[in-house]
């Protein structure tokens, strides 16, 4: 890559962040409802947990890291960006996030719980 064309790109994309902002505030964990909390815990342990769950710094060709443990390492805005990227476990959840809302609401709440930004 260019080094222009890494300049140009890196400000294209500020121009978007600017223009663009995520409302955060929509996906708060304090917002996530009882039953959001619970189907956060079921897609954890089907889903989440085969591939998160090694250390932190733990040397891995793909680090899947303990998601508890990237939200406490990592600001909340970031943890949330990761899980709105989408969830790339397997073919059929790569190009789009199957996350509802609610279960957004629920994983940052169950990942965040005791852990301080």
């Amino acid at each position: 890559m260019v080094v222009g064309d890494l300049v140009s790109a890196e400000a294209l994309t500020d121009e978007l962040s600017r223009r663009y902002t995520l409302n955060s505030a929509i996906f708060s964990a304090d917002r996530a409802a009882a039953e959001d909390l619970g189907r956060a815990r079921e897609l954890d342990l089907q889903l989440c947990q085969g591939c998160h769950t090694d250390k932190v710094g733990t040397e891995k060709i793909l680090p899947a890291y303990p998601l508890r443990e990237m939200a406490a390492n990592m600001p909340s805005d970031e943890f949330l960006a990761r899980l709105l990227s989408g969830v790339r476990g397997a073919s059929d959840t790569a190009l789009a996030n199957p996350l509802s809302l609610g279960d957004i609401r629920g994983l940052l709440r169950l990942y965040q719980e005791d852990t301080v930004d």
